[in-house]
C-alpha cells in the first residue's frame, strides 16, 4: 500500500518540527548558561585567579628574574662610573641622561615578547574552553607588570640618581618625580610591547614592530642630535 503525496509531505514537516525540539536536559542547561553567561566564574574572580597564575609563571623563571636583577644593577653602575657626579651647569648631560635611562627602559621590555607569544597560544587553548575572558588575561597580564617594573626602576633609578649626582633639594622632590617618570615609561612601553606580541602573527615579528616604535620614540624624542 503505497502513501499518498499529502501524506508524504506532512510526515517530512513533522520530521523537521522534531528536529527542532530541544530536549529539557539541553534547554535547561542553555538556561543556566545564559543566567550565568559565557564563562563559569564572575569577571573579577577570572582576574584573581589568571593574575595568580601570571605571577607564578613569572617567578618560576628564575633565570630571567636573576638575569633582569643583574641587568639593572650593571647598566645603573655603567652609567654612573661614565657620569659621575654631573655638575649644576652640564644641564644638557643630564638630559641626554634621562634619554638614555628611559630608552633602556624601553628597549628592556622587548624581553617580553617571546613570553607573551607562549602565554598567548595557551591563552587560545583556554578560550576554546571558556575558561576566562581576553580582558581578565590582559588586565592580569598588565597588573603583573607593575611590581617588577617598580622594581626595575627602583634600582636602576636610584643607582644612576645618586652616583651621577642629580639634584636633592627641595626635600628631594626630584628624586621621586625621576623615579615616577621611569614607572610610567616603563609600563607604557611594556604594555605597547605586549600589545604587538598578542597581535602579530610570531616573536620574531612581533620584535621588528615592536623596534619600529621605539625608534619611532626616539627621533621624535628630540634627544636625536641633529645638523643645526
Amino acid at each position: 500500500m503505497f502513501a499518498s503525496p499529502k501524506a508524504v509531505e506532512d510526515a517530512a514537516e513533522l520530521d523537521d518540527e522534531s528536529k527542532h525540539v530541544t530536549p529539557p536536559e539541553c534547554a535547561d542547561l542553555m538556561a543556566k548558561e545564559k543566567a550565568i553567561g559565557k564563562y563559569a566564574i564572575p569577571m573579577r574572580k577570572s582576574v584573581k585567579i589568571v593574575l595568580k597564575r601570571q605571577m607564578r609563571v613569572i617567578l618560576r623563571n628564575k633565570a630571567f628574574v636573576k638575569a633582569r636583577i643583574a641587568q639593572n644593577i650593571m647598566m645603573g653602575l655603567i652609567f654612573g662610573m661614565l657620569l659621575w657626579q654631573l655638575g649644576f651647569d652640564e644641564w644638557f648631560v643630564k638630559a641626554m641622561l634621562m634619554f638614555s635611562f628611559l630608552q633602556f627602559l624601553g628597549f628592556s621590555s622587548l624581553a617580553l615578547i617571546p613570553v607573551t607569544c607562549q602565554m598567548r597560544d595557551i591563552y587560545y587553548k583556554h578560550r576554546r574552553q571558556h575558561f576566562y575572558p581576553a580582558f581578565a588575561l590582559v588586565l592580569s597580564d598588565w597588573l603583573a607588570a607593575v611590581p617588577f617594573s617598580l622594581f626595575d626602576v627602583s634600582v636602576l633609578g636610584s643607582i644612576v640618581y645618586f652616583m651621577c649626582g642629580l639634584t636633592l633639594v627641595d626635600g628631594g622632590q626630584h628624586y621621586f618625580i625621576w623615579l615616577i617618570i621611569g614607572f610610567s615609561y616603563a609600563l607604557a612601553v611594556g604594555q605597547l610591547v605586549r600589545t604587538i606580541a598578542y597581535a602579530m602573527p610570531n616573536a620574531t615579528v612581533a620584535q621588528g614592530v615592536s623596534v619600529f616604535w621605539l625608534v619611532i620614540f626616539i627621533f621624535y624624542s628630540g634627544g636625536v642630535a641633529t645638523r643645526t
